[in-house]
């Protein structure tokens, strides 16, 4: 999957920034008020996000054989496992039969074997491979081999999992990463654990909540 243009051109602009460096003409910026409330601008922003990676675990927290996480947060329903040789799989959590969620809570749990449809019994593996049908007699011209859960792109790095929410094939994940290298790799976050988790809802749009970390002006008077 080629990267989208937005990206590249969000690298081009990045770039052109950190070569004028301090002698840039900055100006006036006005944002308009719609560019949090526009539904239009929200729906192309989530369709944006879903074609890149996004971290969704750290990797301690799906360490062995048979870890799980079911995660919406994106609004895509996401399962990501480790199957038995210890690989990562990410997959729709979807039943291919009738479309019914294999795990109901969001969240992080542990499977022994794979995950069965509570609704007609499909079993799936931890690879997301139809495994047995109940009553296949009954399905005698079914290919089950087109019937495995969706997959979606799935990488490890820097200690994180990250997924592209779309199914829509391989994914350049180095392409995508390699320019956070000189400010994660020396982390070593993949030997670090996860102490202590915490979810906070707000009835907000993304983007105020992710400027108000990036605003640096806030800092001397709000957190003196």
């Amino acid at each position: 999957m080629k990267n989208p243009p937005i990206y590249e051109a969000l690298v081009e602009k990045l770039v052109r920034v950190y070569e004028e460096g301090p002698n840039q003409s900055l100006g006036v910026f006005q944002n308009p008020v719609t560019a949090y409330t526009d539904q239009a601008r929200l729906e192309s922003e989530q369709r944006l996000l879903r074609s890149l990676p996004i971290p969704v675990a750290h990797v301690s927290q799906l360490r062995s054989p048979g870890s799980c996480l079911v995660h919406d947060a994106l609004g895509v329903p996401l399962l990501i496992t480790r199957n038995r040789e210890g690989a990562l799989r990410a997959m729709l959590n979807v039943c291919r039969h009738r479309g019914t969620r294999l795990l109901e809570d969001s969240g992080f749990c542990k499977v022994r074997k794979g995950f069965q449809c509570r609704y007609h019994g499909w079993v799936y593996d931890l690879d997301g491979t139809l495994d047995q049908i109940p009553r296949e007699e009954l399905f005698p011209s079914l290919d089950k081999t087109a019937l495995n859960l969706r997959t979606l792109p799935v990488a490890e790095r820097f200690g994180f999992i990250w997924v592209v929410a779309t199914p829509a094939g391989e994914y350049d994940f180095d392409a995508f990463l390699d320019p956070l290298e000189p400010d994660l790799g020396p982390l070593n976050l993949e030997n670090h654990v996860v102490f202590r988790r915490a979810t906070t809802t707000a009835r907000t749009n993304w983007k105020i909540v992710m400027e108000a970390f990036l605003d640096g002006y806030h800092v001397r008077h709000l957190h003196k």
